[in-house]
């Protein structure tokens, strides 16, 4: 019963609707936010908050009539007062061009437009219709997307100045992270729900893509909305931050130049090799650790006895060590930071032990 009622009411809903359309003689979207012009190419407001939109089309002379859309598939709902589908789905909005016979003014046909993004270019005319449907690649990760965990302080890293004389590039390292100017430089991370380069609000328009050109004309579409998505799931779920990949740096890259955020004449500095590194963020207080000097745990001057205590301390479980500080922290260079460790650091300071001899 419930079933039918619910039936009843989209049918109510939508003969509503109809009667409106036919007043305008106009294509109108279902919601009504949008009057329509009935014919030649135009770009129509799609509603984003549904996963179709529907268009009426009553044209003023007999004929048939070809509706075709560039962007997305687009199917019939009715013509003619008969209902090919009630709601539509995946398997009646799968054309790029439709076609309708109107026999009588006053007729009309709807059609569905599924939404993959904000707007669709859609041309309506008496003459037949040929759309070029652009190939569409699906990016695929070229590594595993893991959970990652940022143990540190977020609203300690800063952004990347590509203008900024100490940032030259980005450099891939063992770890499989891009990090900023050497393999040992700082990791650089991007938040993935930044509303400076925000792709998180891109994706929910299914806009996280990139072209491919052949001059002016676009020979391909990449995808990147599914890979995309795999690091949006793993980022952490505190900061959203993820270090930077090989994939996420293609991504942000490719989508950057082609929503022109950026360019070699984009509003961020730079060049479109490297002006995508502003959407990352790295730590500015970040020590090489190949600049690490063992025992000088604090990093300040030498090695001192406040390097010793601070190292007890951790072994004693009162202070947690950062990366950098346990590799300076393990004097022996065995079975990491001990209580030998701070005892070697111990008598170096009292002139015992020299480290490093």
């Amino acid at each position: 019963m419930k079933k039918i009622f619910a039936i009843l009411v989209v049918l109510a809903l939508l003969t509503m609707s109809f009667s409106v359309l036919a007043e305008d003689e106009e294509v109108v979207n279902y919601a009504l936010s949008e009057t329509l012009l009935s014919d030649g190419t135009n770009e129509y407001a799609l509603d984003t908050t549904y996963e179709y939109t529907i268009f009426a089309l009553e044209p003023d002379a007999v004929g048939t009539y070809y509706i075709a859309c560039e962007d997305t598939p687009l199917g019939i709902v009715s013509y003619n007062g008969m209902w090919v589908s009630i709601e539509p789905s995946a398997e009646t909005v799968t054309e790029n061009v439709v076609s309708w016979d109107c026999t009588g003014v006053g007729q009309s046909i709807w059609i569905a437009v599924k939404g993959s993004g904000d707007t669709a270019t859609i041309t309506v005319s008496d003459e037949e219709l040929i759309i070029v449907v652009i190939p569409r690649e699906e990016y695929v990760n070229k590594a595993e997307v893991t959970d990652f965990t940022y143990n540190g302080d977020a609203d300690e890293l800063v952004y990347v100045d590509t203008e900024d004389d100490k940032v030259d590039s980005a450099v891939l390292g063992d770890d499989g992270f891009y990090h900023l100017n050497s393999a040992n430089g700082p990791v650089l991370y991007v938040d993935l729900d930044d509303s400076l380069m925000n792709l998180q609000d891109a994706l929910s328009y299914g806009q996280v893509k990139s072209a491919e050109y052949d001059g002016d004309t676009v020979v391909k579409v990449i995808d990147y909305n599914a890979a995309f998505t795999k690091y949006i799931n793993s980022a952490d779920p505190e900061s959203m931050l993820y270090p930077l990949t090989e994939d996420l740096m293609t991504i942000y890259k490719n989508v950057g130049i082609y929503q022109g955020w950026y360019g070699e004449d984009g509003w961020v500095g730079g060049t479109e090799e490297d002006a995508w590194m502003f959407a990352c963020y790295y730590d500015e207080n970040y020590v090489d650790p190949t600049d690490v000097v063992i025992g000088d745990v604090n990093g300040k001057d030498g090695i001192e006895k406040y390097d010793y205590i601070l190292v007890k301390r951790a072994v004693m479980g009162t202070v947690e060590l950062t990366d950098t500080q346990l590799k300076a922290a393990d004097v022996n260079g065995k079975d990491g930071v001990e209580k030998y460790d701070y005892i070697l650091i111990k008598r170096h300071v009292m002139g015992t032990f020299t480290i490093g001899k």
